[in-house]
């Protein structure tokens, strides 16, 4: 029989044996728990239809801006031809009546002529005749003051006598004739020449054929805009999860047709549970910890304590029981591998972030923790370009670089698209603008190049030379179009522009630099379409060197810069020589939100120092944050870095010294209103 001592051994065992059990089933861990964020987005087309092609699959990697379906648009089509044929017979009837009207006052010109020699022939014929009175009057004046004296009566007095007062009513005649044929005198001056767009009795004459053709225009233009609207667009980078429609099903606007999920995502929702007592603050530093493997840990920043308690979400009940909550909203570090809609656990750390000072831009060859200033975040005010509708009607107008000519005083603005894709397209356009941000209704046209196509940069060489600069990227069917790398020489004088010399870039960088060279220059990762990823958006001449900023693709360092020497020898050379091509620098451009941003334009202001554009590639306009980046002694060792100003929701794409000695800046905004921005030297020096 046990023992009094072995029962109590045995009642121990089994106490320590259901604590463990009450421990391992009911013991609640004090980490917090949340989720990754889920960025789905379900996209359709904007106007009824039918699914005539579907591009993509469930599973398919898809980038932003790529058309992953399209309604069938047979009737629009149809339409927009239609009325294409129309306009072009009425372009042939507005021609034939400029021929027309030409002729017709080319002979009233004549006739003027005519009339005027015809007036002229009176004008001597009245001097003739006066200069033969004077002299019959001056014969019978002798004539009757030789009778007074007694020298008898001449024969010839009555003849002479008669002949004179012929003569003096043939001269009133005259006379009369030229006070009325002056009367209704006209120089042929007055008659302009009937050639050109402009001319405002042209116009006046062809009055109602003309507002004909605006209206078919505007018609043509709704089409395609109805055109682009049944195509599906990818809203973002991510993975097409989900099929809502198939090819041959008919939809409405805007219902879902394809559903698109973003892969890299930024956000954690922890949830504060009610009864804990924990502090949160904005700026704490967190540890986010991955259920499926310690190699998978991350670690946040505490952006947002919602302000009151609401429901935990279904997935994170526990044991049957939902539990009320604070949400937290935690920024993720770059570089992180958790996945969209995974459940973490989430521990609190006793670092802090100033939040209301956003991560600083460094120098790429400053020392370790040297400070590059506050950025300013009161942004100045940002007002929107004054774009005329017949200038909207033309072409697309989307800012990509400008200039300040002093000679004309106006701005010299290039756009990264002209003209329409059914007309126009890529023509050779530049454009004007004044110091108020109006711009000029009529384009400036590029002779010596047929089209121009993703231009990007302009800079000035001299007083009479430029570089234009296109974006050496492919399109998204995977084409680099020789237009989309061209490096333009353009001679200027005045409104008018010429080129004189022109390369395709990205074939020098192929053909003149081998791997590794290109390696050096941070070249070498292709993009979806096996193409090598080169976005260049930024050029500044200085001292017969050409600084390139380019917006992809980015380094660890953050954004590049090179450095090219002698530029206009390429002209010459059609190569690179060795050592012409150099990586300038790398800046960190990264932005309040920790985003990665790349160069839109660049520019050295009178005392030396850099101005820097950055956008950040590959974001919606939400997510966007355009920046303002001073540096000081670019290149060397002492250089210095500074963020300006940030823009929410904008992409600066191009800078210039204004006219008022201080910076311009211009806004692209997709299919919205582009805008400006002017910041004083002052700002610029804060």
């Amino acid at each position: 029989m046990p023992s009094r001592r072995n029962w109590l051994l045995v009642l121990w065992l089994v106490a320590v044996a259901i604590g463990v059990w009450i421990y391992l089933n009911w013991h609640v861990d004090r980490t917090f728990l949340g989720l990754v964020e889920t960025r789905s987005h379900t996209v359709g087309a904007r106007e009824p239809g039918l699914i005539a092609e579907m591009y993509v699959a469930s599973g398919d990697r898809v980038h932003h801006g790529q058309v992953l379906a399209v309604l069938d648009s047979s009737d629009l089509k149809a339409e927009r031809d239609a009325l294409n044929e129309e306009l072009a017979v009425l372009q042939t009837i507005i021609t034939a009546d400029r021929e027309r009207y030409s002729l017709e006052y080319e002979r009233l010109r004549m006739q003027l002529e005519s009339d005027n020699s015809s007036l002229m022939v009176l004008k001597a014929e009245l001097g003739s005749k006066s200069v033969e009175l004077e002299g019959l009057n001056r014969e019978i004046g002798r004539w009757e003051r030789a009778e007074e004296d007694g020298l008898g009566h001449s024969p010839d007095l009555g003849g002479l006598i008669v002949r004179r007062d012929a003569l003096a009513r043939y001269i009133d005649e005259l006379r009369r004739e030229l006070r009325s044929r002056a009367s209704r005198k006209a120089s042929p001056g007055q008659f302009r020449p009937l050639s050109g767009t402009d001319n405002p009795v042209l116009n006046s004459m062809l009055g109602n054929r003309i507002q004909q053709v605006y209206e078919l225009e505007r018609m043509v233009a709704l089409l395609e805009a109805r055109m682009e609207m049944r195509a599906v667009i990818a809203p973002c980078d991510g993975d097409v999860v989900k099929i809502l429609a198939r090819r041959g099903d008919t939809v409405d606007a805007f219902l879902p047709i394809i559903e698109v999920q973003e892969r890299q995502v930024s956000l954690v929702e922890m949830y504060l549970p009610e009864l804990s007592d924990a502090v949160i603050e904005t700026g704490m530093r967190v540890r986010v910890l991955s259920k499926r493997s310690g190699g998978y840990d991350a670690m946040g920043t505490v952006m947002f304590l919602h302000p009151g308690f609401s429901p935990m979400v279904g997935r994170l009940e526990f044991r049957g029981q939902v539990f009320w909550s604070r949400r937290v909203q935690i920024r993720l570090d770059e570089g992180h591998r958790l996945l969209p809609g995974e459940a973490v656990d989430i521990r609190l750390t006793s670092e802090r972030v100033p939040l209301d000072d956003p991560p600083l831009a460094k120098s790429a060859n400053a020392g370790a923790g040297e400070s590059a200033g506050t950025p300013i975040l009161t942004t100045p005010r940002v007002r929107g370009l004054q774009v005329p509708d017949e200038l909207i009607r033309r072409t697309r107008f989307e800012p990509s670089g400008i200039l300040w000519l002093a000679d004309i005083e106006r701005y010299l603005i290039v756009s990264d698209d002209t003209g329409y894709p059914s007309r126009n397209e890529h023509a050779p356009w530049l454009f004007l603008m004044d110091r108020e941000g109006r711009i000029e209704p009529e384009p400036l046209v590029l002779s010596g190049v047929e089209s121009l196509n993703d231009l990007e940069a302009v800079t000035a060489v001299d007083g009479e030379h430029l570089l234009l600069l296109s974006s050496q990227t492919s399109s998204r069917k995977g084409k680099r179009r020789n237009d989309r790398c061209s490096l333009l020489l353009v001679k200027r004088s005045g409104r008018s522009l010429s080129v004189e010399k022109r390369v395709n870039f990205f074939d020098l960088l192929m053909t003149s630099l081998d791997e590794a060279q290109r390696q050096q220059l941070g070249l070498g990762e292709n993009d979806h379409n096996r193409q090598l990823i080169l976005n260049i958006e930024g050029a500044a001449y200085r001292d017969n060197v050409l600084y390139l900023g380019l917006k992809q693709p980015l380094s660890e360092a953050g954004a590049r810069v090179w450095r090219l020497n002698d530029p206009l020898a390429l002209f010459e050379t059609k190569r690179l020589l060795p050592g012409q091509l150099t990586l300038f620098a790398d800046f960190d451009l990264r932005n309040p939100q920790g985003r990665n941003s790349g160069i839109s334009d660049l520019l050295f202001d009178a005392d030396g120092r850099l101005i820097v554009l950055s956008t950040t590639p590959g974001v919606g306009r939400d997510k966007q944050m355009g920046g303002v980046h001073m540096i000081t002694q670019p290149g060397q060792a002492e250089q210095k870095q500074k963020a300006l100003y940030w823009f929410p929701k904008l992409k600066p794409e191009g800078v210039c010294r204004d006219a008022e000695d201080g910076l311009l800046v211009v806004f692209d905004s997709d299919q919205r209103a582009p805008s400006m921005v002017r910041i004083s030297t002052e700002q610029e020096n804060r």
